[in-house]
């Protein structure tokens, strides 16, 4: 009966993705059979870590197959996370308390609704890696043959180079997960000098190795190629201060500090509702007994908060000095991936607390459902389907079909300026790249963008389109109301006079093809 409760509630949450039309939204782009076709069979190394299980499938299934992107989208990303979360989160807490914990958080729910989906299918296989990595642990610290342990060590460096190919981000973290629970293991043991360096080897250095090999396709160009350079630049200490929206209250209780609206930069006060998690959560510790576990737990949720809430107080500076000086911790100028951490921790400790408590009280029978009722309020506007991004379906605008039909007519090479950015429906292809006007003239206002160009009296901005063969200039339809933004809110004002200022340039002619994308090509 829990099962069919909690099976029920996260197909409520994520019913949309079981819908028809695309998915598209923040980070998650949408995919024209065109840009499949320029899909590699070999991993691109410009795609990172996600070149292999991003392009590789979906060119065979969309292309050769003929399955549409739509489809292939949920097939191969959103329904997989869906599953992976259920059975992984089940197969670590043995509990579908942690089940619906794990994979309704207000967390994830903003990850996969800002279309981060490399991040969200390495969060879906956290649990069931970490059960391997603690069982392993527990097994190593008896006498077993090595050569036994040295193939158990190689499975884990496998199933963590596939959690790495997702995120490495997320395998970094997880990394420390497992660091943490070896060294309470090492404590609980009293081991020798001797069994922990060959426990070392076996649960850290070996898998680490196999991970980091079986990934080497795209680690190598990018710590030694030109994409080094591009990525040099995102691990400033200043970027870490700015993107530290997270304090430890909303961490420690599990609150995404942009929940609900997902709106970078708008952080909500502490709803304090949420409180009831940590309370619910540490009242495992009157349970612990001999379960190292729960202790485990209790300290990877302290561990988590803490360096979520990056550069904010309590002790903002150790933050600073742990992003600046311990290798690998730059990665992480949006600290908020470590919610990680405390939602395996409260995934585990809320169902150990619940089973507990209602053994302990009349009526215990009931804990689990008061708790299902209680959480269904935490996330009321998932539930009530108030969400937007992913789990909001839409249909692609004929304006944005007209405009790649348009485009893909021209057989010379040619490259379009988007003011302020390129639509997500917006064509864009090797031959026909999109560019966005915020990457060349430095600013992200789009009526600065337009005057700059309309003031442009000695030509500088010609000259550079001309040199860039830009041949026409794109205001989209803002058909999801995500680029024309005044106030956090979006304005067609502001559209419209972007439009009201490149019509006074005289070299350029607008096209009268498109009655909601005004576009204008360059003499």
């Amino acid at each position: 009966m829990r099962s069919l409760v909690a099976l029920f509630l996260i197909f409520l949450v994520y019913h949309a993705w079981f819908l028809p039309g695309a998915l598209s939204s923040g980070d998650w782009p949408y995919l024209f059979l065109e840009n499949i076709q320029e899909f590699s069979f070999l991993p691109d190394p410009h795609s990172l870590w996600l070149g292999a299980y991003y392009q590789i499938p979906t060119k065979i299934l969309v292309q050769y197959l003929g399955i549409s992107w739509e489809v292939v989208e949920r097939l191969l990303w959103f329904w997989p996370f869906l599953l992976l979360s259920i059975f992984s989160s089940y197969h670590l807490t043995k509990s579908w308390i942690g089940v619906l914990v794990y994979t309704t958080n207000t967390y994830i729910l903003m990850v996969v609704s800002g279309g981060q989906m490399g991040i969200a299918m390495a969060y879906a296989i956290a649990p069931f890696i970490l059960k391997k990595f603690m069982d392993f642990a527990n097994s190593n610290l008896f006498l077993i043959q090595s050569k036994k342990i040295f193939r158990e060590s190689i499975v884990l460096g496998l199933i963590l180079a596939v959690l790495t190919m997702f995120d490495p981000r997320i395998a970094y973290i997880f990394m420390i997960a497992v660091v943490i629970y070896a060294s309470f293991t090492i404590v609980s043991t009293r081991s020798s000098f001797s069994h922990i360096t060959h426990f070392a080897t076996s649960i850290f250095i070996v898998p680490v190795g196999m991970a980091a090999l079986l990934n080497s396709y795209w680690i190598i160009p990018l710590l030694f190629g030109n994409l080094s350079q591009k990525y040099e630049g995102l691990s400033s200490i200043a970027g870490f201060e700015f993107l530290s929206f997270t304090d430890f209250s909303h961490a420690f209780s599990l609150l995404h500090s942009n929940w609900p609206e997902n709106i970078f930069g708008k952080v909500y006060f502490l709803q304090p509702e949420f409180l009831i998690i940590p309370i619910l959560g540490y009242s495992a510790l009157f349970f612990v007994q001999k379960d190292r576990k729960v202790l485990y737990f209790a300290f990877l949720i302290l561990v988590g908060a803490f360096l979520a809430k990056g550069t904010n107080q309590p002790f903002g500076e150790i933050n600073k000095l742990i992003f600046e000086n311990i290798p690998g911790m730059n990665m992480f100028r949006d600290a908020s991936k470590f919610y990680l951490l405390i939602a395996l921790g409260y995934s585990f400790l809320i169902s150990f607390s619940l089973k507990n408590i209602s053994k302990k009280i009349p009526f215990g029978k009931l804990i689990p459902l008061i708790f299902v009722l209680f959480w269904c309020i935490l996330i009321r506007q998932a539930i009530f389907g108030e969400l937007g991004g992913t789990f909001k379906s839409r249909s692609i605008p004929d304006e944005y079909i007209e405009l790649k039909r348009y485009l893909i007519s021209q057989p010379q090479y040619s490259s379009s300026l988007w003011i302020p950015s390129r639509q997500r429906f917006g064509f864009s292809s090797n031959l026909h790249p999109g560019i966005s006007a915020s990457d060349i003239l430095g600013s992200s206002d789009p009526l600065r963008m337009a005057k700059v160009i309309s003031n442009d009296k000695d030509k500088t901005v010609y000259n550079k389109l001309k040199e860039m063969k830009i041949e026409q200039i794109i205001v989209p339809y803002d058909s999801d109301k995500e680029l024309f933004i005044l106030d956090r809110k979006y304005s067609d004002p502001l559209r419209d006079k972007v439009v009201t200022q490149l019509d006074k340039i005289e070299w350029l002619i607008k096209i009268p093809r498109f009655s909601e994308n005004a576009i204008y090509r360059v003499q």
